[in-house]
């Protein structure tokens, strides 16, 4: 009996928090320059629309075949002290209908630029994000409660949100 009552709270709770996202107005059809048209809570972004392959996110990274899409870069502030950054490709042509969301790996703030280029190229909108931090160790955390909060969850929370 008590198991049941648990179930049906969290259904409750889970269907509250996919509702109350009612505020993010959905993007017109247009350019991958529309993009940043949209009002996130506590988000910039910036976007850029890539047409060639091989592809290159930085001058760190070796090229990548894609196939042509809109690269959008986002930074959300979620609470005082939190900063989660995260990048969206979202193919331009045949896309499939499905988001996937890559992770980093232990305390990795790097994105998974590989897997995300060679599933943009078989129709996924694809998502990462640095989790809020920089680096590879675990050091991030020392002055900042936030940041630790957000590598446990909150940066993959916002980041799917903003997606």
């Amino acid at each position: 009996m008590r198991a049941m009552w648990v179930s049906r709270v969290l259904a409750a709770f889970a269907a509250v928090q996919i509702l109350s996202v009612g505020n993010v107005q959905a993007a017109a059809p247009g350019s991958c320059e529309s993009v940043v048209a949209l009002r996130l809570p506590k988000t910039t972004l910036a976007t850029q629309s890539v047409s060639a392959s091989p592809y290159s996110p930085s001058a760190e990274i070796s090229p990548l075949p894609v196939a042509p899409f809109c690269r959008v870069a986002g930074t959300s502030q979620p609470a005082s002290g939190s900063r989660v950054g995260f990048e969206l490709w979202l193919p331009k042509k045949d896309w499939n209908g499905r988001l996937k969301m890559f992770g980093n790996g232990g305390y990795s703030s790097a994105l998974p630029y590989a897997e995300m280029a060679a599933h943009v190229k078989q129709g996924y909108a694809v998502l990462g994000t640095d989790t809020g931090h920089s680096g590879d160790a675990p050091d991030f955390a020392s002055d900042n409660p936030e940041a630790l909060i957000d590598w446990s969850y909150r940066a993959v929370h916002t980041a799917m949100l903003n997606a």
